[in-house]
């Protein structure tokens, strides 16, 4: 089970790691190493030489970091990077439930592969500085939708557990048993008690049907997810490539509502699962 605090903790080392992967910190460290070597020619000695430069560095490495710590750019790239290995992170992990099956685990794959392309062709060198904006908004979005299909995955893998307990068969010919035995009943006590249990096995039966209606539903939106991604990932190249500001707002408005769209369509999908997990108990 993972604590509340573990995403944030991975989080500060992805950010650390691009603040000390900058051209700044190199500098900083390089200059460090320099400033060793002068003091160890001035006649100090060396662990004293090297202890001020790192001293010097760490400090000066601190004030770059506090810096960078204010940049809506860096920590923009820093969510971006830690989004995109959380995606990896949640991918290795529904590989390896039993109750995901593999088609499910592939599709997902797909969905994260074109949220990946899209971050990279997002924030590639050759995207007009007025179409960025844009364009990080969209694959940001992207990012929420990622981690909402791992939520309906996950959902789904408990349903379809509580599926696998059930033997279908069984159920309705229990249920068609009580039937014959309600037609066949002439004490009328008898038949209340015959109608009584009817009546939970066709509520426990329905209940069956709709978890399994909720199941099929969320297969249908990481297909919606899959085929929505696959197009987007397709738009934002378009949209990079466009040579016209107009052409620029334009795709801008369509990926937006696309976005939109989905987003909707998985707070609706949302309310039948929380249903569906209520009548299994979970």
């Amino acid at each position: 089970m993972e604590s509340g605090n573990e995403p944030g903790v991975r989080y500060l080392r992805v950010a650390l790691g691009r603040a000390l992967a900058t051209p700044l910190s190199r500098a900083v460290w390089i200059g460090s190493g320099l400033l060793w070597l002068a003091l160890d020619q001035s006649g100090l000695s060396t662990a004293a030489s090297a202890v001020c430069a790192a001293a010097s560095a760490l400090v000066v490495q601190t004030a770059a970091i506090a810096v960078m710590a204010q940049s809506p750019d860096f920590l923009r790239e820093a969510r971006r990077t830690f989004r995109q290995g959380e995606a990896r992170r949640l991918l290795q992990q529904v590989a390896r439930d039993d109750h995901v099956d593999a088609a499910t685990v592939q599709r997902l794959n797909r969905i994260v592969s074109d949220y990946e392309t899209a971050h990279s062709q997002s924030v590639a060198g050759d995207v007009p500085r007025y179409a960025r904006g844009a364009m990080g908004e969209a694959v940001a979005r992207m990012s929420e939708l990622v981690e909402r299909a791992f939520d309906l995955t996950r959902h789904r893998g408990k349903l379809t557990a509580y599926l696998a307990g059930v033997n279908r068969p069984d159920l309705y010919g229990q249920q068609a048993s009580l039937r014959l035995r309600l037609r066949q009943a002439q004490d009328e006590v008898l038949r209340g008690q015959i109608e009584q249990s009817l009546r939970f096995k066709d509520t426990e039966i329905r209940a069956y049907d709709g978890i399994q209606g909720v199941v099929a539903r969320i297969d249908g939106q990481l297909e919606s997810l899959e085929c929505a991604f696959a197009a987007l990932k397709a738009r934002i190249l378009h949209f990079k490539l466009a040579d016209k500001a107009e052409w620029h707002e334009e795709l801008g408005t369509a990926m937006d509502d696309d976005l939109r769209a989905l987003t909707s369509q998985i707070d609706v999908l949302d309310a039948s699962v929380r249903e569906a997990l209520t009548l299994r108990g979970g």
